[in-house]
């Protein structure tokens, strides 16, 4: 993993671009992640992940609230479905599925395991940019 720094300073730390290179033991995969403020879709609140075999894109969805719609574009399928704004739909989910998982009905949407793998990734990256080196996980 490799992050790049541009911009911080004491007085404003943040980052408001991040750049993320990932290469992962597993098949070989390589993947990049670019995002911040300063990214074409940040006022539009859209983020789209890009495949080898197409495309999916969120349009005015990265939010608390659930709202906007995401776009499905491969050579067999092209779907784009709408989500009414609902501003708890996103807790209410969670909370629902982590009761079903503590009833012995399925599994929490994010497990625990998840949280921990975000927060190594994200410690990482910052490794990454702070000293300028490839930092391995794992």
């Amino acid at each position: 993993m490799r992050g790049c720094r541009r911009g911080g300073t004491p007085e404003k730390p943040l980052e408001e671009l991040v750049t993320l290179s990932l290469r992962f033991r597993k098949r070989g995969y390589r993947d990049a992640l670019l995002t911040g403020r300063r990214t074409p879709d940040y006022e539009r609140n859209d983020v789209t992940v890009y495949g080898t075999l197409g495309r999916a894109g969120l349009h005015a969805s990265i939010d608390m609230n659930q709202a906007g719609a995401i776009a499905v574009r491969t050579n067999a399928i092209t779907e784009d479905e709408t989500y009414p704004e609902h501003p708890f739909a996103l807790y209410t989910k969670q909370v629902q599925a982590f009761d079903a998982a503590v009833e012995g009905n399925g599994d929490p949407l994010a497990a625990g395991l998840d949280g921990l793998r975000v927060v190594e990734i994200t410690l990482a990256m910052v490794e990454s940019a702070r000293t300028s080196a490839r930092v391995s996980l794992g």
